[in-house]
């Protein structure tokens, strides 16, 4: 068989390996930095709700209140 025909076989493989593979690790990393940020929004929801749990507390507001409302419980309102 003719070594040029056999080294092109061998360099097409190894793009298409390369190509495969390059897809499914930029398939993983838009993966993982979807979760990233869906991780971000949701610490950020808490902290939101820590700070208005905060507010409310601090203006006298019913812990029941401030429970329904953040829907916190009524150990972590205790603690802020």
């Amino acid at each position: 068989m003719n070594k040029y025909l056999d080294t092109s076989t061998n360099l097409t493989e190894e793009i298409s390996t390369d190509f495969w593979f390059r897809r499914a690790l930029h398939s993983e990393f838009k993966k993982g930095r979807a979760e990233g940020r869906a991780e971000g929004r949701a610490e950020g929801r808490e902290e939101e709700k820590l700070k208005i749990a905060r507010a409310m507390k601090a203006n006298g507001v019913d812990h029941a209140l401030i429970k329904s409302c953040t829907g916190l419980s009524q150990e972590e309102i205790d603690r802020l």
